[in-house]
């Protein structure tokens, strides 16, 4: 019954500790480099698992975009997601479905891999790389608060904010636009990483000590009985 117990506490601690995989929007499966960049909820996810110095290292922008590091400032991708279906709201239905023309002549299936997104000076986005040319026809779309517009849609009343087209990889933040956000080298900030960390390891600790009391009561309950001895007493003999 006790290893039973331990085993049900050491499942449920490994299921706790379970890392989140991403996914493409055709459901197929992202390598273990693309992890979210949230936790807690469904997220986009970016390379942030690639080593820092790595030229393909990645940081999560507030646009829930990502930025390589060894990419052309302007450009950006539109990576992978947790949820395998793409149906929460919460992966950005950016350049995720359709055929993309590619400079060489080459076709790429926009649902089965990540992408380049250009970065527009009016704070839109094209699909693709460096597509001045959709910017400058505005052809492309508008991100607000992770929904995406047609271009001829916009949600935005007035100035529209800045897509941080100046957003590095390399920095926390290379941007001198007042509007612009700063990425993200870690999933949230150091802070929610540690917290994370403590979180999953709670579950384990709790696991452990449960396996241990189980373990200890189960010794306790096999050990023979000590019977307690009583003074000798010579027995009375009746007269006759």
């Amino acid at each position: 019954m006790a290893l039973r117990y331990a085993l049900i506490a050491i499942a449920f601690a490994s299921e706790c500790i379970a890392v989140d995989r991403c996914y493409h929007p055709d459901g197929s499966s992202a390598n273990t480099d693309y992890q979210p960049c949230h936790q807690g909820r469904v997220s986009m996810c970016c390379a942030i698992g690639r080593a820092v110095s790595d030229p393909a290292y990645n940081k999560c922008r507030p646009d829930d975009l990502c930025m390589e590091k060894g990419r052309a400032i302007g450009n950006v991708y539109r990576e992978s997601c947790t949820d395998p279906t793409w149906k929460d709201p919460h992966c950005l239905q950016l350049c995720s479905s359709g055929i993309l023309n590619q400079p060489d002549g080459t076709q790429t299936d926009l649902s089965t891999t990540d992408t380049l997104v250009t970065l527009c000076t009016d704070g839109s986005y094209c699909c693709g790389y460096n597509t001045t040319s959709c910017c400058d026809n505005q052809q492309g779309y508008w991100v607000k608060d992770g929904t995406v517009y047609p271009y001829s849609q916009s949600p935005y009343v007035g100035a529209v904010p800045s897509n941080a087209a100046n957003c590095s990889a390399d920095s926390s933040s290379t941007s001198s636009a007042p509007n612009a956000p700063s990425c993200a080298s870690t999933p949230e900030n150091k802070t929610t990483a540690i917290g994370v960390g403590v979180g999953l390891g709670v579950p384990l600790l709790i696991a452990l000590a449960s396996i241990a009391i189980l373990l200890r009561k189960k010794r306790t309950n096999t050990q023979p009985q000590l019977q307690t001895a009583y003074p000798y007493e010579k027995p009375t003999v009746m007269p006759k």
